[in-house]
């Protein structure tokens, strides 16, 4: 199956409401499961919304305060236990392995399967299966960041139109896809005449932890999705950039300058009082949704 399912398994700030829990959302690909941090809760919420984890495994942690973490030990431990042996991907701010050595070290967390720590700073990138991930510096404490993932462009479509008139074979489109010439009936097709263009992957921006970040507005151009924090009402837009955070209204403003299709909420603080109010407020600005705990979304193929 082609679909990309976001499930958002917390989507509670630090200090989260009794029906949240902390940061982390997972995107399940074709070739397997992405996590965007890991807060308290996240491998109950994987198992409670049936994510599958059985592919391979990319983690990537934002920045190094504990509510974007905390789970991970517990995370690790479980897989463990369920004598996972692939290896996961931990894709991290530069220095946070160390936390995480630490962390495991406290925990008695001991795994079969290798991690492979990959460290990241503003521009890096990291390979995945089917996917890139491309890290930016957030505007927030502790060398923090956020990412995009990108999916893996796919090549254009055949025009079946042509393929029926001139009956071609497998063995005519091997040659085509090798980029070679095909003679039929007297003409000489190229595979310019036959593949329409390269097919652009799908794209999911994760914020992570961030004030109003500009520079986001082009990295986040014609994106599926962005998951953008918002700590803070409206009215405490203020506030939001004393404390490095965002407000309702800075997801929404960035989406509708940069075009994506849809702007996703979360990291909802305590002071985020009425959600329906604070919606009507988003959605005068851009299409967005605020989401809760379970809340899923389905990325179709479209092209």
């Amino acid at each position: 199956m082609d679909d990309i399912i976001l499930t958002f398994l917390g989507t509670g700030a630090a200090i989260s409401k009794p029906n949240r829990f902390q940061s982390s959302v997972a995107l399940k690909h074709p070739f397997g499961l992405v996590l965007f941090d890991v807060g308290e809760g996240a491998q109950y919420n994987l198992r409670k919304y049936e994510v599958p984890i059985r592919k391979e495994i990319t983690i990537c942690i934002s920045h190094p305060h504990p509510d974007h973490y905390q789970g991970l030990a517990g995370l690790l431990a479980s897989l463990s236990l369920l004598n996972r042996q692939e290896k996961i991907n931990l894709v991290v701010p530069k220095g946070f392995p160390d936390y995480v050595k630490l962390l495991m070290h406290a925990c008695f967390v001991q795994t079969a399967f290798e991690i492979n720590f990959v460290e990241m700073e503003d521009g890096s990138f990291f390979k995945g299966k089917g996917y890139l991930i491309k890290a930016i510096k957030a505007q927030h404490f502790n060398n923090a960041l956020s990412f995009i993932w990108i999916e893996d462009s796919r090549s254009g479509k055949w025009d079946t139109g042509i393929l029926e008139e001139y009956a071609f074979t497998n063995a005519d489109k091997k040659q085509i896809r090798a980029g070679k010439q095909v003679e039929k009936d007297g003409k000489i097709f190229t595979p310019a005449d036959i593949i329409g263009p390269p097919r652009m992957g799908r794209r999911v921006v994760y914020y992570g932890d961030t004030k109003y970040n500009p520079e986001m507005i082009e990295l986040s151009r014609d994106a599926d999705v962005l998951i953008h924090e918002a700590t803070y009402p409206a009215d405490m837009h203020t506030t939001a950039i004393e404390r490095e955070h965002s407000c309702t209204t800075d997801g929404p403003n960035i989406g509708k300058l940069s075009g994506v299709g849809l702007v996703i909420l979360t990291h909802i603080g305590t002071r985020f009082l009425n959600p329906k109010k604070e919606k009507e407020i988003a959605n005068k600005i851009h299409n967005t949704k605020i989401a809760k705990d379970g809340f899923q979304l389905v990325i179709e193929f479209k092209n």
